[in-house]
C-alpha cells in the first residue's frame, strides 16, 4: 500500500496536480494500492468557492488517468461531490467498534506502546470510554504510555481518565476531573 496524506499534496492547484500525478504514477509503477488519507478537501462538494472548486476539478481530471486501486478516506461522507461519487465503485462506511472490538483494540494498542495492563483494566477502559474510536484509543494509549514512562507510574484507569481529558475524549460517565486525577 502506498499512503499519501492530503497535507503532502497541498492546496495550491498547480502544485497539487503535480504532486498527485507523481504519487499516482509511483503507485501504478509499483503495482501498489493507493491510499489518500483525509481526502476531504479534494472530494468536497463544489459550491461558490472558485479556488476549492478548481482543486476538486483538477483532482477529478488527474484521477481519470489513474489505472489502479485507490482508497480515499474522509469523515465527511455527506459532503462528497457527486462527480466523485459517480466514479466510485464502492463507498464503504465504517461503523464505530462495538465493546468487544474496542477491547481488542485497547489490548493491541496497550501492547504496541509497552503498557502492561490486566484484563480487568481493559474491561474498565471499554466501559469508561464507550464512544472511543480506534484512533481515539491509539492516541490515548500512546499518551498514557508516555505519561507513565515519564512519571514512572503504572497504567491505571485514573491515568487514562486524566490523559483522556487532554485528548478531548469523552468520559462515559462524565466524572469530574478532580476525581479522575486522584
Amino acid at each position: 500500500m502506498y499512503r499519501v496524506h492530503s497535507g503532502q499534496l497541498g492546496l495550491n492547484v498547480a502544485a497539487m496536480e503535480g504532486a498527485l500525478k507523481d504519487a499516482l504514477t509511483r503507485a501504478q509503477r509499483w503495482g501498489a494500492v493507493m491510499l489518500i488519507d483525509e481526502a476531504d478537501v479534494y472530494i468536497k462538494r463544489r459550491e461558490d468557492d472558485m479556488t476549492m472548486n478548481a482543486v476538486v476539478g483538477v483532482f477529478l481530471r488527474v484521477l481519470e488517468y489513474f489505472n489502479g486501486l485507490l482508497f480515499l478516506t474522509t469523515n465527511r461522507i455527506d459532503d462528497i461531490d457527486e462527480a466523485i461519487v459517480s466514479r466510485c465503485i464502492a463507498l464503504i462506511k465504517f461503523q464505530a467498534p462495538d465493546a468487544d472490538a474496542r477491547g481488542r483494540i485497547w489490548r493491541v494498542m496497550c501492547e504496541q506502546f509497552g503498557l502492561s495492563v490486566e484484563t480487568s483494566l481493559i474491561d474498565e477502559l471499554v466501559e469508561t470510554f464507550p464512544a472511543a474510536s480506534g484512533r481515539d484509543i491509539k492516541g490515548l494509549a500512546k499518551l498514557v504510555a508516555k505519561y507513565c514512562h515519564h512519571k514512572s507510574v503504572p497504567p491505571a484507569i485514573a491515568v487514562f481518565r486524566r490523559c483522556a481529558i487532554f485528548r478531548g475524549i469523552d468520559l462515559g460517565d462524565h466524572e469530574p476531573l478532580a476525581e479522575a486525577a486522584e
